[in-house]
Parts: structure tokens; sequence; C-alpha cells
């Protein structure tokens, strides 16, 4: 069995020719276990596989998307929240070209690696993410058809117009990027909180709702051609060891240490709306 960072060479391998170094510009190739620019900038590629794909090296620790975070984000979601969820993307995937995607805010992967399960074919997903802690936990996923590494997504290093499709799954997201890295013909999936998500959480810690959604509907209209928009909500119940991942996967709960909390979490709303975009024709 290989080890993650001889699958992560691989994959670089693969799709180098879709890169570009993140200070120059310059076409980027795989030599040995870095990543070399034609100026000859040059990119480790750690024994997780992950690399650091920024124009400055210089890593600020998060305090607040941590290790921890993380970790129980993932358990969260491995505890079947968001199965349908990941059902209705992987279905909608189906419908379009999808050869090569990117997620942009990937994460600890787990949401990736789901709906690659479910599309069972020969498709990419690379997933881009500026917490290190994330994007460590991701790496073991990339002995499918997954790859991610560290960046800024405001200016990632990728040419123009070479991702068929692009994920962007409750987390920010740059824009003019997205309308950069698109093929003409490319679509944006976008997952936004419905004001019941994790609506229980929130009245626990009294946290005001999320935005507006006709506000969120307006400012997505805006920039991009709504091809469709699936709304989803459903409640789930609770144990103890899954209050305590959710509790734990949160910004939301960062100034709160009060174990009573987590035993008054009995249940839990996921409520999203997943919209299908394609982006209007305008200049950047």
């Amino acid at each position: 069995m290989l080890k993650k960072r001889e699958y992560s060479v691989i994959n670089y391998k693969n799709n180098h020719t879709i890169f570009k170094c993140p200070i120059c510009n310059s076409n980027i190739n795989i030599i040995g276990e870095n990543i070399v620019c034609e100026l000859n900038h040059t990119f480790n590629i750690s024994k997780k596989g992950v690399a650091f794909l920024m124009k400055s090296f210089k890593y600020k620790e998060d305090k607040v998307y941590t290790k921890k975070l993380f970790e129980n984000r993932k358990k969260f979601i491995e505890g079947h929240f968001y199965d349908e969820v990941h059902k209705i993307i992987s279905e909608e995937i189906k419908k379009y070209n999808h050869n090569l995607m990117l997620d942009m805010g990937s994460g600890d992967g787990t949401h990736d690696f789901n709906i690659i399960n479910m599309l069972n074919d020969d498709s990419f997903i690379i997933g881009v993410d500026l917490a290190k802690d994330g994007v460590d936990l991701s790496s073991e996923y990339f002995n499918c058809n997954f790859l991610s590494f560290i960046s800024d997504l405001n200016y990632l290093p990728f040419k123009n117009n070479v991702f068929d499709l692009i994920i962007n799954f409750l987390s920010p997201s740059n824009e003019e990027e997205i309308k950069r890295l698109l093929k003409t013909d490319g679509i944006l999936i976008k997952v936004t909180p419905k004001k019941e998500y994790l609506k229980e959480l929130r009245n626990l810690l009294n946290i005001s709702e999320y935005e507006n959604e006709k506000i969120i509907d307006e400012n997505i209209s805006k920039k991009y051609n709504i091809i469709k928009k699936v709304e989803y909500k459903n409640m789930f119940k609770l144990d103890e060891l899954t209050s305590e991942y959710l509790f734990n996967m949160t910004p939301l709960t960062n100034n709160y240490n009060d174990d009573k909390l987590k035993c008054d979490l009995k249940y839990i709303t996921i409520g999203l709306n997943i919209y299908i975009l394609k982006v209007k024709n305008e200049k950047i």
C-alpha cells in the first residue's frame, strides 16, 4: 500500500498542468517530493502528503479552526447526519460534466470523500483550505480520487478556466476566483444554511439566526443564474457522543465550556439550501 505522500505525488503529477506557481504564476512540475516552478520556487510535499501553495510561507496558527474542531466535525459527518445532502449533491453533479472538481473550503475533506464514493466514477476532487489542521486530517482520503492542500482562497494557484465544477459547502468563497477558475460551461454547487440550521444549538447558546434566506437568494442571483435550488431540512436525535461531536465541531461554541449544555442538546436540525449555479456572462 502506498503512503500518503506517494499518493499525493501521483495526484499532483496527474494534474500538474492545471497548476501555476502561487508566487510567480509560472508552470509547475513535480520533482521528487517537491512541487517546483519554472523559476525554481519550491514547495515541499509533507509526509502526510500536504503542501503549502501560497505566496507567503508564513503560516499563522488558527485559534478557532483547530485540530479538535476538525476531528469532531469529521466524526459528526461520519454519523450520517449529512448523508441525504451528499446524495442530493452527487445526483446533481452527475447531470453535468464533472471530470475535475474543486472544493473551495474543503476542511477535513469528509464531505468530499462521501460525495466521491456516491459518484463512483473516475472524477477527481481537489480540495483547498487555509486551515492546516483540516487539510492534514483530509490526507487520509488521498488514496481515493481526492487531493487537498493549504492555500489562500483569494489567490488560488490554478490556471484560468480549468474546473468543470466547483463545490462551496458552508464556507466563505471568493466570487472572482470562482469565475476565473470555472470553464465557460462550468457549474457551481453552493450550499448555504437555512435559518433552521443547527437551531437547537443556537437556541441553547442564545445566538441569533443565520442571515435571511431571501437576502442570500438575492445576493446569489446578482452574480449567478440559478439553475436549481434544493431545500433540505431534517431533524435528528442525538446521543451523548454525537451531541459532544456537534458541540465541539462548530465555532459557535468556541467560548463555551459548560458540559451541562452538551447534555441538554437532544435533537439537531440540519437545514440547508443547495444551489446549482452558472456564472453570469459578465467580465471579471
